[in-house]
């Protein structure tokens, strides 16, 4: 199994009162240097417009001008940045690519996520589109971008992007990886259309399974197998009872009024993803606790053998303190031997 890290580019992850923190690159610096030296195979920007963590008055930092300025300061770890279809044309995107490519030597990939707050569509000055709308248009620009990027390379005109004929001179290689975020038929149809990784939200082992079991299914008529990889908030402690009694501690320090607003963004936006969310499991931002990695070393390491055999090949993870819980984690947790004795 492979592992990745989140950049903070919200400022953080959980939402506790009195607890907005900003982004600050100097942190995420820190961050992407010792997760290198730690072993870390990636590191992943979220791209959002409005703050999805704090709420839409909150600073949000650009994913790719971030991953830029980590590239000159890494050498190994792969640089993930999501792309959301509409907010910026595929040519410019590609653009951006390229040039994240010639900077990082060859570690880009691209995340391409359809999105689901109706508020920053609104405004971007982009159409948000139904479920079924967002996927076509991801569609068409991951079809754009692997035209700009050199391949497929003739004229077409689509419902959302029309492209010119280019020459085979301009071909990037290597060829950014595409990942997609989304569980949805559509995602799962987009990643086996263009994808190499699948990037689902946190869920419970035993969803999990079904869900990559359905994943496989799919790929019954496709040419090639996706990688999974999983979202997940870590909460590491000495003992199973003290990391609980963190957790613990941490929701009772959550701030609902916040939750509230996010909460009602979310039903606004008929998102089948964020359905039905509890207040405790939206304390961070992704559900991440529902992978359920909260314990001592031993614990984690048992349940990430137990992840790693439903069929996850990446997991990217979150921490209450990223710079010093994911040295911990790579210290304690990131040994195949640990993670196969306890399996």
């Amino acid at each position: 199994m492979k592992f990745g890290l989140w950049l903070p580019v919200y400022g953080g992850w959980l939402r506790l009162h009195s607890n907005r923190p900003s982004p600050d690159f100097d942190l995420c610096s820190r961050l992407a240097i010792q997760a290198e030296k730690d072993g870390y195979h990636y590191l992943y920007g979220s791209e959002n417009l409005l703050n999805c963590v704090y709420g839409g008055d909150a600073e949000v930092a650009d994913p790719w001008m971030y991953a830029a300025g980590l590239a000159t300061l890494t050498r190994r770890i792969g640089l993930v940045v999501a792309s959301k279809p509409g907010f910026c044309s595929p040519m410019l995107a590609a653009q951006m690519t390229r040039s994240l490519q010639q900077m990082s030597k060859g570690r880009c990939s691209v995340n391409i996520v359809c999105g689901w707050w109706p508020e920053e569509f609104r405004q971007a000055g982009v159409d948000y589109l139904d479920h079924a709308g967002r996927y076509r248009r991801a569609n068409e620009y991951c079809e754009s971008l692997l035209h700009f990027w050199g391949q497929n390379t003739k004229a077409r005109k689509g419902e959302f992007y029309s492209v010119e004929d280019i020459s085979r001179a301009n071909t990037l290689e290597p060829l950014p990886p595409i990942w997609v975020s989304g569980q949805s038929k559509h995602g799962l149809a987009l990643a086996g259309r263009y994808g190499e990784t699948i990037f689902l939200n946190s869920m419970p082992v035993d969803e999990l399974s079904n869900k990559i079991s359905e994943i496989r299914g799919n790929e019954a008529s496709t040419t090639q197998s996706l990688k999974v990889a999983v979202s997940a908030f870590v909460l590491m402690a000495e003992t199973d009872s003290l990391a609980e009694s963190r957790y613990q501690e941490l929701q009772d320090k959550r701030d609902d009024t916040l939750i509230h607003e996010l909460r009602t963004a979310m039903d606004e936006s008929g998102a089948s993803s964020w359905e039905g969310l509890t207040r405790e499991r939206m304390l961070d931002s992704n559900c991440g606790f529902d992978v359920g990695l909260v314990g001592s070393p031993m614990t984690i390491a048992k349940r990430i053998g137990d992840l790693k055999d439903a069929g996850v090949d990446i997991l990217m993870c979150q921490f209450e303190d990223m710079v010093k819980d994911s040295h911990l984690f790579a210290q304690q947790i990131m040994q195949p031997s640990l993670i196969r004795c306890t399996a």
